[in-house]
């Protein structure tokens, strides 16, 4: 049954499924409550909640800690809010600390996220261009 959530295939597309739908809905959350605009919330207030939630998914990834939820769930949960970030608030990726996002960059290659990995360090800003091409050289030895 494609409904089951005991295992198999189909317990892990609900288990991604439902790391997506938390992505979608935190970032939700936090558009309505602060805007993507830079008048909504004083930018450093901003940059300091956005720092602590990637330093958590960071050292989540480091570490390769296992979390109470299916593996596919953390998963879906990490690229989706990060994909979001990038596509929907860039300007917040921009008031992250520099060394955040490269950390956070090699997290999400570690999850086979090479692609948005790549992006994340792109919208970063001047500071990030040399992990950008590190990324992009290790990306096309891969290939």
């Amino acid at each position: 049954d494609m409904f089951e959530q005991d295992g198999g295939e189909s317990g892990a597309l609900v288990a991604m499924l439902s790391g997506y739908a938390l992505a979608f809905f935190v970032m939700l959350s936090v558009a309505f409550a602060w805007g993507i605009d830079h008048c909504s919330v004083s930018p450093n207030q901003r940059a300091e909640v956005i720092w602590l939630h990637l330093e958590f998914l960071t050292s989540t990834l480091e570490r390769n800690t296992s979390l109470r939820c299916h593996h596919a769930t953390w998963r879906a949960y990490v690229s989706g809010f990060v994909s979001l970030l990038v596509s929907c608030t860039p300007m917040w990726v921009r008031e992250v600390d520099v060394e955040l996002l490269k950390r956070l960059s090699n997290g999400l290659r570690q999850l086979n996220e090479d692609e948005l990995a790549l992006r994340l360090l792109e919208i970063g800003g001047i500071c990030v261009m040399g992990a950008a091409a590190e990324t992009i050289v290790k990306f096309e030895h891969m290939l």
